[in-house]
């Protein structure tokens, strides 16, 4: 067992103190500043772990750290007619989460979308779907050991050229086998 290491405190020092915090009512946005204005007077920026974006009807909670103002929560979120307006989580740095288990659930929809690259990694993976499945590519590549695909009624293949190979056997078994 490590022996715990003790530092004494120096009471000399201090943590920094907050000169002021307030809550108000965001008024304004200044989109192409990242700025926010609040009781339409103060101009704030938010704090970079603060992720939700705030709107314009946001009840905030803001510090003063020398003359900047940080929205550091959001208090309540204003109402509106719209029920369907989305939560936006926003990060000007790349973002990541860590945990033993991570679950993502949707009622309606689930969209992961990039503009470069998707990468999935697992030892074991698992994709169900109950209506349709639609793979749209411009290269389809699937590597595995082995393969079982099995239809309960057609199996089409369609191409311009199709190429079957294989090292030993290929083997067609149907009661009727067309060819031509």
């Amino acid at each position: 067992m490590t022996p715990c290491i003790e530092f004494p405190l120096n009471h000399q020092y201090q943590p920094t103190l907050l000169e002021s915090a307030y809550s108000g009512v965001i008024t304004a946005i200044d989109a192409g500043n990242d700025r926010w204005i609040i009781d339409q007077h103060f101009t704030a920026q938010k704090a970079v772990s603060l992720l939700i974006k705030p709107e314009a009807g946001d009840l905030v909670y803001f510090v003063r750290i020398g003359t900047e103002f940080f929205i550091t929560q959001i208090l309540q979120r204003q109402k509106s007619d719209n029920a369907s307006r989305p939560l936006s989580l926003e990060s000007d740095q790349p973002l990541y989460i860590h945990a033993p288990e991570l679950k993502l659930s949707a009622w309606h929809t689930l969209e992961l979308t990039s503009v470069n690259t998707l990468s999935v990694a697992a030892e074991q993976g698992s994709f169900c779907f109950s209506g349709a499945l639609i793979q749209q590519s411009e290269n389809l590549i699937q590597q595995v050991g082995h393969m079982n695909l099995t239809a309960r009624g057609l199996l089409r293949l369609n191409a311009k050229q199709q190429l079957i190979t294989a090292e030993e056997d290929v083997r067609i078994d149907g009661k009727r086998i067309n060819m031509g």
